[in-house]
This record gives C-alpha cells, sequence and structure tokens, in this order.
C-alpha cells in the first residue's frame, strides 16, 4: 500500500472521514502546497481567473509567499472567491469534497499531493513540470497535464475539468502499492 508522510492508503481513508470544520465549503475546487515561488500561484489565480468558473478556489498552506499571494488575490479581484485556509494538519476531507486538485508548479518532487487526491477519489490536473506529476499522470491520465506557465492552457483544462469531471480508475493506485515498490527495488539492487 501506498507510504506518505502522512500514512498509508487505509490511514488517508480513515482520515478523510473526519467532519469538516469549515462549513461554507461547497462548490471549490483545490490546491495544496506550500506558498512558495516554484509553486507559482500568481499562474495559479491568474488562470483560475480566465477559467470564469463559478467554483471557489481553496488555497492550503502556508510559506513565503502568503503576502504575494494575498497581494495578487487583491489584484485580481478574486477576494470574494479565493479563501486561503492556512496549514491544516489533515486536509483530506477537504481534499475527498473538491470538484478537482491544481497544481501549477514550476517543479516537483514526487507530488504526494497528486496520489493522496486520487487515493481519496478526487480528479487532478496538474503542469507537466520536472519531475513527479508526468510519473504519477500516465496512459489516459496524461491528458490532464498542463503547459508550465501557460496561463490559457491552465485556464482550459481548468474549464475543461470543471465542466467534465473524470472517473478514477483505481487501477492507477496500483502502482503505488509498497509490494509491488518494494520488488521493484529488489529487484533494482539485484541487477547490481
Amino acid at each position: 500500500m501506498w507510504e506518505s508522510a502522512s500514512g498509508s492508503i487505509d490511514s488517508i481513508y480513515l482520515r478523510e472521514q473526519s467532519v469538516l470544520k469549515k462549513p461554507d465549503l461547497k462548490d471549490y475546487i483545490v490546491h495544496v502546497g506550500r506558498f512558495h515561488k516554484a509553486k507559482r500561484h500568481d499562474i495559479l489565480l491568474e488562470a483560475y481567473k480566465k477559467s470564469n468558473i463559478t467554483a471557489k478556489l481553496i488555497l492550503i498552506g502556508d510559506g513565503s509567499e502568503k503576502e504575494n499571494i494575498l497581494k495578487t488575490i487583491k489584484k485580481l479581484n478574486l477576494e470574494k472567491k479565493v479563501t486561503l485556509l492556512g496549514f491544516i494538519l489533515n486536509p483530506y476531507p477537504i481534499i475527498k469534497n473538491a470538484k478537482f486538485l491544481i497544481l501549477t508548479s514550476d517543479y516537483e518532487g514526487f507530488g504526494i499531493v497528486l496520489v493522496e487526491a486520487l487515493i481519496l477519489n478526487t480528479p487532478i490536473i496538474s503542469t507537466n513540470c520536472v519531475s513527479g506529476p508526468s510519473e504519477i499522470l500516465v496512459d489516459e491520465y496524461s491528458q490532464y497535464l498542463m503547459e508550465v506557465n501557460n496561463i490559457n492552457n491552465i485556464a482550459s483544462k481548468i474549464k475543461n475539468i470543471y465542466n467534465n469531471p473524470y472517473e478514477i480508475d483505481s487501477k492507477i493506485l496500483k502502482k503505488f502499492d509498497k509490494v509491488i515498490i518494494t520488488n521493484k527495488y529488489l529487484k533494482l539492487m539485484n541487477e547490481q
């Protein structure tokens, strides 16, 4: 089973069943990640505005770019449509109930939050940045990768997935099973 920094697939299922403490979260999309330049919240906010979807945008996280994010929200007149929730120890109920999760990074590590969203049966879209997302969104899911720094492409994907959400086939999670991963590591070690 998947082992993330916060636990296994089973623990994610258990934690997502927690009661939401934020009452006004209904029709929304979500971004989870630290507030850092590499996450490109500026691109996310501009593309979100351009998409003109009715859903709110929820940002979960904190970091050095918070003030710049707030300025961009104000500049784009999105104060009523974008909510910053700060760091949340258990974001799973919010991810689970989102229309989809979005990442617009210039680069990522593995992209654990993408796998966690898939486990929670929440569609994802992500920039096809260096490392991570293209390893997760493979085969038929590669169509949900977006061009890095391309506001028009990102806005179009936001609108498309909002209006045409996709179903997640549980088979995509099999490659994250810890037995399969362990066997791959063992095979690599034996080849050396």
